[in-house]
């Protein structure tokens, strides 16, 4: 029979992917000014553009099938050793349909101005690993839908770790620049994929047999959620893609730098969405969803308002001391963008709930209108406003989205009050609690252990 993970409390499991996030920060940062200073914000951008040929292009590849996983694992109608032998050649070739359509594109110079600037030594192995990116993030999804966060935080740590080793020697130490970025990123997702295929098989222990009820089961509510899949990096990344398409590659290494402080504040919501997915949607009634998704909401919201506020103090000197004054130019970005990145943090919640909820429908609704205003903001204000044009329409689509979701949510659990923003010192008591009980749960495992 196919293991399965039995999933561990929401609040030691937030904690757990929190802690593993925030021990490997400190070292991620540091390694990311060194390695912006050392590029430059040309060789940055450059070096950002062809990350992004992977991650933000895949999604649009996937047809769904990711989100059909998650929802049919951590709903337990079909265990991951049912599945595994079926949807991971499914998203190798994926991946490679994916890789040979960029390269077409990037033969014939239609990805633009930054595309037009990297040489075949570059973009021929970033494009080849693709597919073996594509299984890892459907390894991932498994280990997400599962609960199984400790091996999760592992691999997020190890990762780090080995992508801030990498850089830190190739870059730095050895000097090989924007090639050396490339090796260390083409290297650690081939190494990464090879440890999550090793880890989920001898896990799950997966039947090598084609699952095709699955596949028809996991593509018609992917198909409902793909949109949403799609629309939530395009309204994350479309602008880093349409700056790169319009600008030279100074230019965007100058936003990423922006965009990277500013999206600090999404740490602990991102965090805690892992969680909040699989508790929405296992919670027992409509109630208890629905108070779980708004004491969180209560709890996260102010911690996005005060990390906004000290970044609008602090930010803006910080950056230039940080990243040294090539970099200047990206702190009026990174103002604008506040607004926007606050904002989201009420998306993030609430599209768990609607995913969670079994209605996608409402989520993509919600993504759909932010991709049509993204689509109608980046193209007239980037092209005339630069990396400021970028973030201005980044804080526009976000807040307009945020209105619309909150909207959305009170149609839903109509007639019932909504208390998305009934703030009070409860709240705040709720969330030391929580963090509270689950670093002595942690406490007491280890000390019987």
């Amino acid at each position: 029979m196919a293991q399965t993970n039995p999933p561990s409390s929401s609040a030691r499991s937030v904690l757990g992917l929190l802690l593993t996030t925030l021990g490997t920060f400190p070292i991620r940062f540091a390694v990311s000014v060194l390695i912006a200073r050392v590029l430059g914000p040309a060789d940055r951008g450059a070096f950002a553009f062809l990350v992004l040929l992977a991650d933000f292009w895949l999604p649009f590849f996937f047809f769904g099938l990711g989100g059909g996983t998650h929802y049919y694992i951590s709903s337990r109608k079909y265990a991951p050793g049912d599945i595994l032998a079926t949807v991971l050649p499914v998203a190798f070739v994926i991946g490679c349909v994916n890789a040979l359509v960029l390269f077409a594109l990037w033969k014939a110079e239609w990805l633009g101005k930054t595309a037009a600037t990297l040489p075949p030594s570059l973009t021929i192995p970033v494009l080849a690993v693709i597919p073996l990116y594509a299984v890892t993030q459907m390894c991932q999804r498994v280990l997400l839908s599962t609960s199984w966060f400790s091996a999760y935080n592992a691999l997020t740590l190890g990762s780090q770790a080995a992508s801030a080793v990498l850089l830190t020697v190739l870059v730095f130490a050895m000097g090989l620049g924007l090639e050396g970025a490339v090796a260390a990123k083409v290297g650690l997702d081939a190494c990464v994929c090879v440890v999550l295929l090793a880890l989920v098989f001898r896990h799950f222990r997966p039947r090598l047999r084609l699952n095709l009820p699955f596949l028809r089961e996991a593509f018609s509510y992917g198909l409902k959620v793909w949109v949403v899949d799609l629309s939530l990096k395009a309204n994350c990344r479309l602008d880093h893609f349409i700056l790169g398409v319009f600008a030279p590659p100074g230019l965007l290494g100058l936003y990423t730098v922006a965009v990277r402080l500013s999206e600090l504040l999404w740490m602990v919501t991102d965090m805690t969405g892992q969680v909040l997915f699989n508790r929405v949607a296992g919670a027992p009634d409509q109630g208890e969803r629905i108070r779980l998704v708004e004491q969180i909401h209560r709890a996260l919201l102010p911690l996005a308002f005060a990390g906004a506020a000290a970044l609008l103090l602090l930010g803006g000197p910080a950056l230039a001391f940080v990243y040294g004054e090539a970099y200047v130019g990206a702190v009026p970005a990174m103002m604008l963008l506040l607004p926007g990145t606050v904002a989201i943090t009420t998306v993030k919640v609430l599209t768990k709930y609607f995913g969670g909820a079994g209605s996608p429908g409402a989520s993509m609704v919600l993504q759909v209108a932010g991709l049509l205003l993204s689509c109608a903001c980046y193209p007239v204000l980037i092209p005339r406003w630069g990396i400021e044009g970028a973030a201005l329409a980044s804080s526009i689509v976000y807040t307009a989205t945020a209105l619309m979701a909150v909207f959305l949510y009170r149609r839903m659990t109509a007639p019932r009050p909504s208390a998305l923003l009934d703030f009070s010192r409860a709240d705040l008591q709720w969330g030391l609690d929580q963090a509270r009980r689950a670093a002595g749960a942690r406490l007491g495992r280890r000390k019987r252990g």
